[in-house]
């Protein structure tokens, strides 16, 4: 096994030199670039390296409300995620972040979305109640959203993905991206040849 002790070996997609624009490698693999992807780079290109803490934070409070949701035995506690995401946000704030920021610069997708706003709220500094107040509703929406993904994953057939694609329009907590998921691959089901 060859060890990767160097950049030289490393396949790139995307060259960070650049803001992210698709490399050599990446025209190789794909062939090209969707529209969907060329917009999705060019907003991205606004990202500051601060940014990081705020998506850490996210990813932190989304793993509450999924060991929330999932109630396994997990070794850590939804609290541990709910302490370190408030740690990223502190200091994603200490380097100047703020929603405005976000915002102006076009990061945040679903703006309207009660999900992303709870999200956005939760960078001002706020008692710990209002804050503890704010994770419990995300974890209620994170709960509505995963029960319609798995419902929609673990049906037995298409028949079975219609019903519960179905259940999901009719559901107002449902968010626009896994609203959008959903009839993307419901889509795709209804349309695959392979599938008499």
């Amino acid at each position: 096994m060859k060890k990767r002790a160097n950049g030289a070996d490393n396949f790139v997609l995307l060259d960070r030199e650049y803001k992210g624009t698709p490399s050599e490698g990446f025209f190789d693999y794909f062939g090209s670039v969707s529209s969907e992807l060329r917009d999705q780079l060019f907003r991205l290109a606004a990202i500051q390296k601060g940014d990081w803490y705020f998506n850490r934070a996210v990813c932190h409070l989304i793993w509450a409300c999924y060991l929330t949701w999932s109630r396994r035995g997990y070794k850590r506690k939804p609290s541990k995620y709910r302490n370190s995401a408030l740690k990223k946000l502190e200091f994603f704030r200490s380097l100047g972040g703020n929603r405005k920021s976000l915002e102006q610069r076009n990061l945040v997708l679903h703006q309207d979305s009660e999900d992303v706003e709870l999200l956005l709220s939760m960078i001002e500094i706020q008692k710990m109640s209002e804050f503890d107040r704010k994770l419990s509703r995300l974890k209620a929406i994170y709960a509505e959203n995963a029960n319609a993904m798995h419902a929609f994953w673990n049906a037995a057939d298409l028949a079975g993905m219609r019903k519960a694609a179905a259940k999901m329009e009719k559901n107002k907590a449902i968010t626009p991206t896994v609203r959008q998921a959903i009839r993307t691959h419901l889509d795709f089901w209804e349309n695959d040849p392979r599938i008499a």
